[in-house]
């Protein structure tokens, strides 16, 4: 899956690949790679928002998942996706008319963890940093990384802070110096008056 390619910012070395909704039904832990978006003409299509690099690559993939809004997660198959003007749009098998496609509006389209592709020594996934400790410079905790999230700007962390609300920090080398997957933390080094 394209997911894997490397997004350049804090390093070449990090690749979107959606977010963790901690979920392991189904034996793993599922990754939204989609969020399903209204239904677009009578034939079943539907607009999502990708959270991969290759949105492409979720079409004739197999091992998707798919829960509609509130709904449990069910295997599913991404028959067909394709680019429309700024946006994305996706088939479903099964959803074959627009009263079907609407049925999963809202929903998402997850893959297991497992079956993302082997990145190289010193990369890994943005999902990956999800439930890592945020530690300050000094070795203080911080909190947890709550979300990834692109920004105007650039990619930007979110650190769920120890004593109750969250702290933004751009994820570059000046504000993030060091990501330690296997050590399960992260530096975030945010000036003090911004903490």
């Amino acid at each position: 899956m394209s997911a894997a390619s490397p997004r350049r910012g804090r390093s070449s070395a990090v690749a979107a690949a959606g977010t963790d909704d901690g979920s392991e039904e189904g034996g793993g832990r599922k990754i939204v790679m989609a969020r399903l978006g209204a239904p677009h003409g009578v034939r079943g299509w539907l607009r999502f928002r990708p959270y991969a690099n290759d949105p492409s690559s979720l079409a004739g993939r197999g091992g998707c998942w798919a829960a509609k809004p509130g709904g449990e997660w069910q295997t599913a198959e991404v028959e067909t996706v394709t680019q429309h003007g700024n946006g994305w749009l996706m088939k479903l098998r099964g959803a074959d008319d627009r009263d079907a496609a609407g049925e999963w509006r809202g929903g998402q389209i997850a893959v297991l963890r497992s079956s993302l592709p082997q990145l190289p020594e010193g990369a890994f996934y943005w999902c990956d940093l999800l439930g890592l400790r945020a530690l300050a410079p000094d070795g203080g905790a911080l909190g947890e990384i709550s979300d990834v999230m692109e920004a105007g700007g650039g990619v930007v962390l979110v650190v769920r802070k120890s004593g109750g609300g969250e702290l933004l920090a751009p994820f570059n080398d000046e504000y993030v110096p060091r990501v330690d997957i296997a050590g399960g933390a992260v530096t975030v080094d945010i000036p003090g008056d911004a903490l």
